[in-house]
Formats: C-alpha cells, structure tokens, sequence
C-alpha cells in the first residue's frame, strides 16, 4: 500500500514530502528497514527513510540478483544513488541527510523526521 501516487508525491513541497515519508512508514512499519535502501524479499518491499522517498516518487529499484537488494534506482533523469536521489527530493541539508539516512535505529530515524516535517 503506497499512501500517495508518485504525480502526488512529486507536485509536493519539500516539506510536504517528508511527510508523506513518514506517513508511509506509520502506514506500514512492518516495511521499514532503515539499515538497508531497498530491500526486495517474500514478505513485499522493505525500505529505509531515502529508500521509501525514492519509490514514492516513482523511482525503479536497480535491484542486486543475489542479494534483492538495491542501492541504486533508475529515474526519468537515468540511474540515480538512492541517499543522493532522496536528499533532492526530501529537500535535506548534507546534515539533515546524516541524521536521517545514516541513523542506526529506526525509531530515531522516524522521530528525527517527524522534527523534520515541521
């Protein structure tokens, strides 16, 4: 269950953005992994924060074979790095995307960007 269609999520602001991030991850915890980008297995599509901006926006996962696994995502501009992709969408300074993409705990993670969404 995707809570907006990547039309939706790209005619959004920045801010407006985040929180439908966030309300994707409240919609669906059980699919939030902040350790890994994107992650493909048998229980549907897990993703981190930079992860679930990229599919909102409509981003094709460049998913490993082996491992299900995607660090990469091919847009309408070609192949983009998921983090780098993400902090464009999510309008993020290089510190708001540390504290966002690079935080361990997932909880942390949501609560920053909840911070981040006002």
């Amino acid at each position: 269950m995707r809570v907006c269609t990547p039309t939706e999520f790209l005619a959004a602001g920045h801010i407006e953005r985040r929180k439908l991030v966030l309300a994707q991850i409240e919609a669906t915890p059980e699919a939030h992994r902040q350790g890994i980008w994107l992650l493909d297995s048998a229980c549907g599509t897990h993703a981190c924060i930079a992860g679930w901006a990229a599919l909102l926006a409509g981003a094709d996962p460049d998913w490993d074979e082996d491992s299900r696994r995607a660090h990469q995502v091919w847009t309408d501009q070609g192949r983009a790095n998921v983090p780098l992709y993400a902090q464009g969408l999510l309008g993020l300074t290089p510190g708001e995307t540390d504290d966002l993409f690079w935080e361990a705990s997932a909880s942390t993670a949501v609560e920053k960007l909840r911070a981040y969404c006002e």
